[in-house]
């Protein structure tokens, strides 16, 4: 059995091209003051309900299979590589281009090509539910991953085409980033195998419990206990530039355990003065802002990373979101 960056290789995946991510010094500009009222770092130790689900947050990363990458580079393309360098460090943001991404995955014409990685062999599947399995050479597989590009750029592998690769025991991901699932949090269109999750997915449980005991029932939006995601961002983990306009509005409260400090970055440019910054992570951290699809609030964000980062996200109420920034002692919403 082929390890998970030998199989990605066979299928063309890792070549970044001659700059490749190195244009970046994994150092970003300084983060600058903060306007008041639209985004919120609050350290998880100083609110004790919030620093028990951090914990618990924690503890299913803890309880997880072994993620089958340390570094995302094996599993990018040269396009990957590109829209890392328009994330890391950064000044600006082009939100026309990213709003054509959006504007394209919600209409479903950016195609995602689904690689179930079983000994370097895959199966690509388009969203019409077709598949076809593709020969372990990187000519093959790559060529067909161009082909479903129109003339759209938009896509984090090829034109408008996404690869999510498929790596079994929990773990899937995007070319920027892995998810992990478990039986509490498997949809109808998780594609992974649940193999070794059963910790995991205890420690999912506690997650949940120590989310309401924080907010109550009331406080979280949506089923799961308002669970949006457990994400992992190996070194070279990042997430492109979105703004979540076609998600359900409201706040989004990430709890972010890191290897090391800061070594990740959360950036978000500020609806009101167009200004990026630059947030450096740390090992209890949380971040707090609120999802719209109004233009003049939109908020317009990217992760990246060069350590091990974690964070899960859970939506909540606008009550609930208050109430934690009340405690933490920051300035109300605006």
């Amino acid at each position: 059995m082929r390890r998970p960056e030998e199989a990605l290789a066979l299928l063309g995946f890792g070549d970044v091209g001659s700059e490749g991510w190195r244009g970046w010094d994994t150092r970003p500009p300084p983060p600058g003051r903060l306007r008041p009222g639209w985004m919120y770092q609050i350290n998880s130790s100083t609110i004790p309900a919030l620093r028990a689900a951090w914990r618990a947050c924690a503890a299913v990363r803890a309880a997880a299979p072994k993620a089958p990458l340390q570094d995302m580079v094996p599993a990018w393309t040269r396009t990957t590589a590109w829209h890392w360098r328009q994330a890391a460090g950064s000044l600006s943001v082009d939100t026309d281009f990213y709003t054509e991404r959006e504007m394209a995955e919600a209409r479903k014409e950016l195609h995602v090509v689904n690689v179930l990685l079983r000994s370097a062999e895959a199966t690509a599947c388009r969203k019409t539910g077709s598949c076809v399995q593709i020969a372990s050479k990187s000519e093959s597989f790559m060529d067909s991953v161009v082909r479903l590009a129109g003339r759209r750029h938009v896509g984090m592998a090829a034109g408008d085409s996404d690869v999510t690769a498929v790596y079994g025991r929990g773990w899937q991901g995007r070319c920027g980033y892995l998810d992990l699932t478990t039986a509490r949090t498997a949809k109808t269109t998780t594609a992974t195998d649940l193999l070794d999750t059963q910790p995991a997915d205890r420690a999912v449980e506690e997650l949940q419990n120590a989310t309401l005991r924080l907010v109550g029932e009331r406080g979280v939006v949506g089923g799961q206990q308002g669970l949006r995601g457990l994400f992992l961002y190996p070194r070279h983990g990042f997430r492109e530039w979105h703004s979540n306009r076609f998600d359900a509005p409201g706040w989004r409260m990430y709890l972010v355990a890191t290897e090391e400090d800061g070594r990740s970055w959360f950036a978000a440019r500020d609806p009101r003065t167009g200004t990026v910054h630059h947030l450096p992570d740390y090992n209890g951290k949380v971040n707090l802002f609120r999802i719209s699809g109004a233009p003049e609030d939109m908020i317009w964000h990217s992760i990246y990373s060069m350590t091990d980062r974690w964070s899960c996200g859970i939506h909540l109420s606008d009550s609930a979101a208050r109430e934690i920034i009340k405690l933490s002692g920051q300035a109300a919403p605006v």
